[in-house]
């Protein structure tokens, strides 16, 4: 009733109650806004930093893991080409022993044909 004894007339106490109501509901709305500025705030902050720390390990793994299948592509790609390598020298190689044996047995067949005649017969005449 302080506000009756104030003021003088009931026009002028209704209207400062709606002034103060207004302005109490004022900073009522004000307090929940900033009261879930920093909720918001606080759990911005948090949840970006782990979000932010969570893709950086992400983008990590992920980079080196694909470097290392890269780097073990090319590894097998290399040994690859050398067994290639290895392998081609091996053909040739067995190339040039096919080509030596079959010299050799045509040198040998030859030398069978020319030792069979050049045998000498006994002359039966004598």
């Amino acid at each position: 009733m302080l506000l009756n004894e104030t003021f003088t007339s009931k026009a002028e106490s209704d209207l400062l109650l709606k002034i103060l109501t207004a302005i109490r509901e004022h900073h009522r709305t004000n307090d929940i806004i900033e009261s879930g500025r920093n909720i918001t705030s606080a759990v911005t902050k948090n949840d970006v930093m782990s979000d932010i720390n969570g893709g950086i390990y992400y983008v990590i793994a992920v980079v080196f893991i694909y470097g290392i299948s890269i780097v073990l592509m090319i590894a097998s790609q290399v040994r690859r080409n050398r067994m290639d390598g290895n392998i081609l020298v091996y053909l040739k190689e067995i190339d040039r022993v096919r080509l030596k044996n079959e010299k050799e047995l045509m040198v040998s067949a030859a030398q069978t044909r020319i030792d069979s005649s050049t045998k000498i017969v006994p002359d039966t005449d004598a």
